[in-house]
C-alpha cells in the first residue's frame, strides 16, 4: 500500500514537473520562480524528502533507534529468563511490556539463546532474538539478520 502511494505521488510530480518545464520554455508560466536557484530548490524538495524518507525505512532506522532504547531494559529481561528468575512466558499469557516492545512469547534455548515475539500478522511470528555467544539456531523454516551485538531480527514461518 505505501509503495504504491509512492509510485502515485511521484507519478504526480512528474507530471507536474513537466508541464512547468513546458510552461517555463515557451515563458507562458504565471507561477514562474524567477531564478533558476529557486526552482532547483522548490523541484529538490519533494523528492528530497521522499528519498529522504525511503533510506530511513530501507537501512531499518525506527527498528533500531526502537532496540537502543530498550536495550538496556531487554538485556535485563533476557539475564532474568536465563537465570531462570522470570519464568518462559507461553501462547495464550498476557503479554509483558519490555522498554519500547511488547512481548508475547519468551522462549530461553540453547546456549543462553532467547526469543522473543514482540509481533504477528497471524500467520507467522517475528521478534527479536538474543544470542550473545552464537548465531541464533535454525529450527523449521526461521530466518535471521543480524541488528547489532547479540541482537538479531527473527522471523518465523509456518
Amino acid at each position: 500500500m505505501v509503495v504504491g502511494v509512492g509510485v502515485i505521488w511521484m507519478g504526480m510530480w512528474i507530471l507536474r514537473f513537466c508541464i512547468w518545464l513546458v510552461l517555463e520554455l515557451t515563458n507562458t508560466n504565471p507561477e514562474s520562480f524567477g531564478s533558476p536557484a529557486k526552482a532547483i530548490a522548490y523541484w529538490i524538495f519533494e523528492p528530497g524528502v521522499f528519498l529522504v524518507a525511503v533510506g530511513v525505512v530501507a537501512l531499518d532506522v525506527p527498528q533500531r533507534i526502537r532496540l537502543s532504547l530498550s536495550s538496556s531494559a531487554l538485556e535485563k529481561y533476557v539475564a532474568d529468563v536465563q537465570a531462570g528468575t522470570v519464568a518462559e512466558q507461553r501462547y495464550g499469557e498476557p503479554p509483558r511490556r519490555i522498554g519500547l516492545y511488547t512481548v508475547s512469547e519468551t522462549e530461553l534455548l540453547k546456549d543462553g539463546v532467547v526469543r522473543l515475539i514482540t509481533s504477528s500478522d497471524g500467520l507467522d511470528d517475528v521478534g527479536l532474538v538474543f544470542a550473545k555467544n552464537s548465531e541464533p539456531p535454525v529450527i523449521g523454516e526461521d530466518s535471521y539478520s543480524h541488528m547489532t551485538g547479540p541482537w538479531w531480527h527473527w522471523h518465523r514461518s509456518w
